[in-house]
């Protein structure tokens, strides 16, 4: 069975982000949980895991791209691989890293 996984929530008044990086490959077996995206939200980077276990069978955005809450990021096929006891309707959790600002001037 196939699961589009879609953008979750970021958070509060966050609509979508830059895709800052892809961290799995289609064909990769993925664990619930695994981190597949990395999203530039608004001053954070926002790392999107997995919400089931199985194979990327495809992605549907690439490095770079602008996306939205709700907006289909990948297929994963279901597969052998163990879970954490989640499913297809599991909820998802993101990490949120804060970058410290810049410092102006030497």
């Amino acid at each position: 069975m196939a699961t589009e996984i879609k953008l979750p929530e970021l958070g509060e008044n966050l609509e979508g982000g830059e895709v800052l990086d892809i961290k799995t490959a289609e064909g990769q077996n993925v664990t619930e949980g695994q981190t597949l995206i990395e999203v530039d939200a608004e001053k954070s980077t926002i790392e999107v895991p997995a919400p089931v276990a199985g194979r990327i069978a495809k992605y549907l955005i690439k490095k770079g791209d602008k996306i939205t809450v709700g907006q289909t990021i990948c297929i994963i096929e279901a597969s052998g691989v163990q879970t954490n006891g989640g499913g297809s309707g599991a909820a998802v959790k993101i990490q949120i890293c804060r970058r410290a600002p810049r410092q102006l001037g030497g």
